[in-house]
C-alpha cells in the first residue's frame, strides 16, 4: 500500500511538472508547442497585390491605398499575417489590424484585402512600398516567419494655378489692355475669354488692343500637361476714350496764325485801296 502511494505520488510530481513546462512553453510562444525554426526550402513568404496605386499611373485629387496580402505557404499547413506596414517615399506607417478583411480563413492560408485612403502629397514623383510578415505553424511541431515586399512608382498632379497681375493703370487704359499673368507650373494650353466670349488661345502675356470703351471683364484658362484644367479669377476693368485736349503751344501757334493772317488781311485790303 506504502509502495502504491509512493507511486501515484511521484507521477502526480511528473504531471505538474510537465504541466509546468507546458504553461511556460504556451507563454512563451503563442502558437502552442513549436519551436521556431529557419524557413525550410520550398516555403513561399507572403504574396503582396498592390491594385491602387498602379504602377506608372498618374493621379489627380485623392485616392486610395488598395491591396491584398496572402499569408506564406509551406506544404499543407497553417499560415498567418503577422505584420503588414506600408511606406510611402520615406514616410513608413504601420497598419492597424482592425483595417484588413479576412478574405480565407481556417486551415490553410490566410488572404487579407485592405483599402486605405491615401495621405496628401505634393505634386510629383512618388513610390509605394508594402511589407508583410507571416507565419507558417504547426501546433506540435514548429514555426517559421517569412517577410516580403511590394512596390509601385507613380505621379500624383494638381492642376495649375492662373494669377492674373493686376495693374491700376488697366482701369484707365485707352483701347487696350495688357494681360500679364503667372502660372506655377508648365501648361499645354492657354487661352482667355474677354466679357464671356469664346476662348481665345494665347501663349503667354498679350496686349489686348482695339478694345471699345466702357466695362469689360475678363478670365483665363489653361491645361497642365496631365490635361487638368484650370481658371484664374474673373478680372474688371474700364477702356475709356482719351479725352481731347490742346498744348498750349498748340493754342500759341493757333492764335499767331490768326494774327498773322488778320495782319494779312488789312495789309491786303489798304494795298487795295492804294491802287484804286
Amino acid at each position: 500500500m506504502r509502495k502504491l502511494l509512493s507511486v501515484y505520488t511521484v507521477i502526480a510530481l511528473l504531471s505538474l511538472l510537465m504541466v509546468s513546462q507546458a504553461i511556460s512553453i504556451v507563454s512563451a510562444n503563442p502558437y502552442g508547442f513549436t519551436a521556431q525554426i529557419q524557413p525550410p526550402s520550398g516555403a513561399v513568404p507572403p504574396i503582396i497585390s498592390i491594385s491602387s496605386p498602379q504602377n506608372n499611373a498618374n493621379y489627380s485629387g485623392a485616392f486610395n491605398i488598395t491591396f491584398s496580402v496572402k499569408g506564406p505557404q509551406y506544404s499543407n499547413y497553417d499560415s498567418d499575417i503577422v505584420d503588414i506596414t506600408y511606406k510611402i517615399d520615406n514616410e513608413s506607417v504601420s497598419i492597424p489590424h482592425e483595417t484588413f478583411i479576412l478574405v480565407k480563413g481556417g486551415h490553410g492560408t490566410s488572404q487579407y484585402y485592405t483599402s486605405l485612403v491615401a495621405p496628401n502629397l505634393a505634386a510629383g514623383n512618388h513610390s509605394l512600398t508594402v511589407k508583410a510578415e507571416g507565419s507558417v505553424y504547426d501546433m506540435f511541431s514548429f514555426v517559421f516567419f517569412m517577410d516580403s515586399s511590394s512596390q509601385v512608382y507613380f505621379v500624383t498632379h494638381e492642376a495649375p494655378s492662373i494669377k492674373l497681375l493686376t495693374d491700376q493703370s488697366a482701369n484707365t487704359t485707352f483701347s487696350s489692355f495688357p494681360l500679364n499673368l503667372t502660372v506655377d507650373q508648365p501648361t499645354s494650353w492657354l487661352g482667355y475669354s474677354l466679357d464671356n466670349l469664346a476662348n481665345v488661345t494665347i501663349g503667354g502675356n498679350k496686349t489686348l488692343k482695339g478694345l471699345s470703351s466702357g466695362n469689360h471683364s475678363i478670365v483665363v484658362f489653361g491645361n497642365n500637361t496631365f490635361g487638368d484644367m484650370t481658371k484664374s479669377e474673373t478680372m474688371n476693368f474700364t477702356i475709356k476714350e482719351p479725352e481731347i485736349s490742346f498744348p498750349f503751344t498748340v493754342i500759341a501757334l493757333v492764335v499767331i496764325a490768326i494774327i498773322i493772317s488778320l495782319g494779312l488781311l488789312v495789309y491786303l485790303k489798304k494795298h487795295k485801296l492804294i491802287l484804286n
